[in-house]
Order: C-alpha cells, then structure tokens, then sequence
C-alpha cells in the first residue's frame, strides 16, 4: 500500500520537475533577449558600437561591453571594472565607460551559439554584426541557444538588430 502511494506520488511529480527546467530555460533566454536588446538601445542611445560576449570571461556568462579596445581580456572585471571610474573618458590610455557588468546563467542551463566564440556588436544605427578575427562581418541571423537536457529556447538576431526568441 505504502509503495503504490509513493509510486504515485512519484508519477504526479515528474512533470513538475521537467517543468521547473522549462522554466529555468525560458528565465535565461528571456534575460539574454533582454540584454540584448539593451545593448542596442544603448548603442544607439550613446552613438557608440556595443558588443555582447558571450561565454565571457567564463562558460555560462556574458557581458556587454563597449567596442574599439584590445580584446585581450576584455571580459575580465578586474581590467575592465563596472561601474568604470568617474575619470575613465580621461585616463590614457583611454577606458571604456559602457561596460555592463558580468551576468550569470543558472548553472543547470547549457548556452551554445551559432557560431564558435559568438561576439555580436550594435551600431549606433541599430544594425547588428558579428566580430570574427577582430573584424566586424555582416551577419545574417546568428542565434544563441539555451537548453537542459531535450528542452531548449533559441534567440535569434538578425542583421536590422531585431531580436526574437523562439
């Protein structure tokens, strides 16, 4: 008696379980579509070109930063500290001043994009491409998937910066 109720029990629950990934994928993508997009809104807002790193500086993070400085280290917060010092626009070298800070995905949720190293930039016009070889490409939909184990959520950016989560 007691082991048929725990076998029910069992059976009730694990769709909830499966749910609560469900959940966990779909929190992550819409907080990266979040952070994209405000990148372009800043980029456009400041006139500068912004880029989104990705599986930076570790796996499983990503971080907004601003374009046009050594990419050596780029992601690390130590070099490139948020909030930049009040005097960064003054320093010389010169340091970034649009740096976001480092997000984190949960650790259950497995990022992968479409392209190897995926670093896409925001124009000050709104466009998006993507840095390959420290050069800007023209892109045509990159995307960036999130998933655990058979449930993913795949955002997709295209070349006029609009962003969408399928």
């Amino acid at each position: 008696m007691v082991m048929a109720i725990g076998t029910i029990l069992a059976a009730i629950a694990m769709p909830t379980l499966r749910m609560g990934d469900r959940v966990r994928v779909d929190k992550a993508a819409r907080a990266i579509q979040q952070e994209l997009r405000a990148a372009r809104l800043r980029a456009v807002s400041v006139n500068r070109q912004l880029e989104v790193r990705f599986n930076c500086p570790a796996v499983g993070q990503y971080r907004i930063v601003e374009s046009g400085f050594s990419s050596t280290g780029r992601c690390d917060p130590t070099n490139f500290p948020y909030p930049p010092p009040a005097d960064a626009a003054y320093r010389v070298p010169r340091l970034p001043r649009y740096d976001g800070p480092v997000r984190h995905l949960d650790d259950r949720v497995t990022l992968s994009t479409s392209s190897t190293g995926l670093v896409l930039q925001f124009a000050p016009n709104g466009r998006a491409t993507k840095l390959e070889g420290g050069v800007s490409k023209p892109i045509g939909t990159e995307s960036v998937t999130l998933s655990i184990g058979d449930y993913s959520s795949t955002i997709d950016v295209n070349t006029l910066g609009k962003i969408a989560i399928r």
